[in-house]
């Protein structure tokens, strides 16, 4: 065999170019990570994006959505276009522009490398569903042209398999009939952190005014029915052929399958089954979503959990029951052959009638459960204990508010009842952005609240969630929104900014 042959030495031309480009991608990436998008749009402009590593394409990307400037969001698209990803990198690239409005720029880059939609060996699956929602947003977006529309629904449906089946409708009533409630809370206030682009202040705005419109429209509640399916651990519903009927964008797992054959079957059965093991999704939107049957203290219908449901799925549902509703764990497959569902989203709660008490009835249990002896005043809601998005800078920030009168929590050293019990003591809340403020919605009307939020675009409008929990029970909220790191979770707060807003707010 041939020895291999060494390559020349490079000219000074070509040296020179090599150099000057490792420059810029080590300057792209100080600017990444101190949040300065303008910068890092800039430095991109100078390399070749054959060249980079991905998280030179992904802090670009960030960067043009960031500084909201459309020539910068074109460069950003052809700049991911060109580049060599792997297709999970592109799927997540090409959600984040869909979720951040520009959808065809997100169908592009996907358009851009056929493997995104092929399976890949080795990947866990957590690409689907991200690549299904964007296809359905596609789907439902009005700037997309009409064919484009068609051919992105049709390949989402076929890609999963979906029955054509949707849940039909029941005489059962949601609850007592009673007019729609205006929103209780005043207008939510948005503060952006020094160095912010006003684009994702402004998307907050957006998303806060399309919640106060859909409130001020939706319909109340109602109750349906899915005939003869299965169900698993994670909610997902499926028919009897192994096609999947309530999805939340994935295909039915093969463990799923294989247990038909024997699955354990019921009559009758209410769904409950929070697929994220998440407390908001739990608490604001499951939870609710059972008044009819949990207001029913002589029902009979069963509840179906996850078998491997959180601690607080127990704790809220003692909390919320008025009897003693029966419930039975799922776990690889269940045969339901009446699956009741109850209307699930955050804006059905201005229906407040038609819940029938339910949240007071979370808030007097948890009320009579705890310590009389339970401290009152203001509390800060800690994340120091938790390794999603750490926030930089909270011992000062803690430190600073335990000078003030602050109480420190942490959510994970108490029970569901006395976080709740102790909220409701707290004329003012302060915490970083975390499901745990949920549980605003059982706190006392006229709470305020200061939000410290990671703010980017594409997550900036699912992260409005708890602003719209405030506005709905009577809160005074405020969003507090930093600037994070352009590629990672990395993030801190300005603490005097955050204590010059809590002290405007508690004067």
């Amino acid at each position: 065999m041939d020895k291999e042959v060494p390559p020349p030495p490079a000219a000074p031309a070509d040296k020179a170019l090599r150099e000057a480009h490792l420059a810029a991608v080590a300057t792209l990436r100080k600017a990444a990570a101190r949040g300065d998008g303008a910068t890092v749009v800039g430095l991109s402009r100078q390399l070749d994006p054959m060249k980079v590593g991905p998280g030179i394409v992904a802090a670009v990307v960030s960067a043009a959505l960031l500084e909201g400037r459309e020539r910068d969001v074109a460069h950003a698209t052809g700049f991911a276009i060109a580049a060599q990803i792997l297709p999970r990198l592109r799927v997540t690239i090409a959600w984040q522009l869909t979720n951040s409005g520009h959808v065809l720029e997100g169908l592009a880059v996907l358009m851009a490398d056929s493997a995104t939609l092929a399976p890949v060996p080795g990947d866990d699956g957590a690409s689907l569903p991200v690549l299904l929602r964007m296809l359905q947003r596609a789907a439902h977006t009005a700037t997309v042209p009409p064919p484009l529309r068609a051919a992105t629904a049709a390949l989402a449906r076929r890609m999963l398999g979906a029955a054509d089946r949707k849940p039909e409708p029941t005489a059962i009533p949601f609850g007592p009939p009673g007019p729609r409630a205006p929103l209780a809370g005043p207008p939510t206030i948005i503060r952006a952190a020094p160095g912010l682009p006003a684009p994702v202040a402004e998307e907050a705005a957006r998303a806060m005014a399309a919640f106060e419109a859909k409130a001020a429209e939706i319909a109340r509640p109602e109750v349906s029915v899915l005939r003869n399916v299965f169900v698993d651990r994670r909610g997902l519903v499926w028919d009897r052929d192994g096609r999947p009927v309530m999805t939340y964008q994935q295909p039915v797992p093969p463990a799923g399958l294989a247990a038909m054959a024997a699955a354990p079957s019921v009559k009758a059965a209410v769904l409950a089954v929070e697929p994220h093991g998440n407390l908001y999704h739990w608490f604001a939107e499951w939870l609710p979503s059972l008044a009819w049957r949990l207001n029913d203290a002589a029902g009979t219908l069963p509840i179906l959990l996850s078998d491997r449901a959180p601690v607080f799925v127990e704790e809220s549902l003692d909390l919320a029951d008025a009897g003693a509703a029966p419930r039975i764990a799922v776990g690889d497959a269940l045969f339901v052959e009446e699956l009741f569902v109850g209307g699930r989203n955050l804006s059905f709660l201005v229906h407040g009638a038609a819940y029938g008490g339910l949240l007071e009835r979370i808030a007097a249990r948890a009320e009579a459960m705890a310590d009389p002896a339970m401290a009152g005043g203001p509390v800060y809601v800690s994340r120091r204990d938790s390794p999603k998005r750490p926030m930089g800078e909270e011992a000062a920030l803690e430190a600073a508010l335990v000078e003030r009168g602050f109480d420190c929590l942490l959510f994970a050293q108490m029970t569901l009842a006395d976080k709740i019990a102790r909220l409701r003591r707290a004329p003012r809340v302060v915490a970083p952005h975390g499901a745990g403020l949920a549980l605003l919605l059982a706190a006392r009307p006229g709470t305020q609240v200061v939000e410290v939020i990671p703010a980017t675009r594409a997550a900036i409008t699912l992260r409005s969630c708890f602003a719209m929990i405030s506005r709905i029970v009577g809160h005074r909220h405020v969003m507090w929104l930093e600037r994070p790191e352009l590629v990672g979770a990395a993030w801190a707060v300005d603490v005097p900014g955050v204590l010059a807003e809590i002290d405007a707010a508690g004067g």
